[in-house]
């Protein structure tokens, strides 16, 4: 059975899953009265994760601490407590090379491709060197870097933190851009990031807000930066290519 009742049981509904709303949402967008009856908390809890809090921010209240701000990158290390529901902003692999610019990008498949056939006789040699494994259709399978290490910026709707996989993430498998987290105590912060354990992070929702998901092509993305890594793990010491 869903849980249902009236606007005063929504909202501790809400309070109980640690959803930090404005009532404003709940009455003027929502259209809901203190007559209201609710048929399923659930839905509306999912209406609201499914909102783009850093465009319209109007209904949510701020939730971080204010330590945690981009702009005060406290020195020394602190515990934190408390639950926080808060929005994807950005990630990225910080174990990798950052991405080149966009139009030096599209050139690099062309690349990869002259310089796999150019390989394509010298893959029994590259499997013997260290730090670089070919499959037999010779892409490359391992790019020699270290583990991967997810590096957040989060958002209350208010102010922005960031943090890092601390611990290896392993429900994590792919990006999750615009998505809501509940980021849950203790943590530890040290020169302003969190650092996030297995226990600190649950991802609460599927679904990516349509404004954040129109104005990103993951798939994209990935393919392009993927295919700088296989360049260089093939020896491609151009420097035209890898210059920003």
């Amino acid at each position: 059975m869903f849980p249902s009742g009236n606007l005063q049981q929504l909202k501790s509904f809400f309070h109980e899953n640690h959803a930090k709303v404005k009532s404003e949402w709940f009455e003027q967008k929502l259209g809901l009265n203190s007559s209201s009856n609710i048929p399923d908390f659930n839905e509306i809890f999912q209406r609201w994760l499914d909102e783009d809090w850093k465009q319209d921010s109007q209904w949510c209240l701020q939730v971080l601490p204010k330590e945690l701000n981009l702009s005060l990158l406290n020195v020394e290390k602190r515990t934190f407590h408390g639950h926080y529901i808060l929005q994807v902003e950005k990630m990225i692999d910080i174990s990798r090379p950052l991405p080149t610019k966009i139009n030096v990008r599209k050139s690099i498949k062309d690349k990869r491709k002259e310089k796999q056939q150019e390989n394509e006789d010298e893959k029994e040699e590259k499997k013997e060197k260290s730090g670089t494994k070919v499959k037999k259709n010779g892409q490359v399978k391992f790019y020699g870097y270290g583990r991967r290490l997810w590096q957040f910026c989060l958002t209350d709707g208010h102010q922005e933190c960031l943090a890092i996989e601390y611990e290896p993430l392993d429900w994590l498998k792919n990006p999750i851009i615009g998505k809501k987290v509940l980021l849950s105590g203790p943590f530890d912060v040290y020169l302003g990031t969190i650092l996030i354990k297995t226990s600190n992070l649950q991802l609460l929702t599927a679904n990516v807000p349509k404004s954040t998901l129109s104005a990103i092509d993951l798939q994209e993305i990935l393919e392009e930066y993927d295919a700088e890594l296989e360049m260089e793990a093939l020896g491609n010491q151009d420097d035209t290519w890898k210059s920003c």
